[in-house]
């Protein structure tokens, strides 16, 4: 099942830290596909993203959240998202 809000709070809170993050000048990337027919992704990456509590609500979601990072560089979140079980459920 899925529940909005809570996936809202995932995307909202990687760009809040992505802007956090970058300190005078920078960019943030954003990209979304699809993964086969199961799985759509969302990207986040910049230079110098700070990781969240999002990994319990994309595992809620039966998805999955993978993270590159180099120290000082760049960071990229990716959210996998399986496709059959996005069924909007009312909180």
């Amino acid at each position: 099942m899925c529940i909005p809000s809570q996936l809202n709070q995932v995307f909202m809170n990687l760009l809040v830290n992505a802007t956090h993050a970058i300190e005078e000048k920078g960019t943030a990337y954003i990209r979304k596909g699809m993964l086969g027919n199961d799985f759509s992704f969302c990207e986040i990456e910049d230079t110098g993203l700070g990781l969240s509590l999002a990994y319990g609500i994309i595992g809620k979601h039966n998805g999955k959240i993978h993270v590159e990072s180099e120290l000082g560089k760049v960071t990229k979140f990716r959210i996998e998202l399986p496709i059959k079980t996005l069924v909007i459920e009312d909180e």
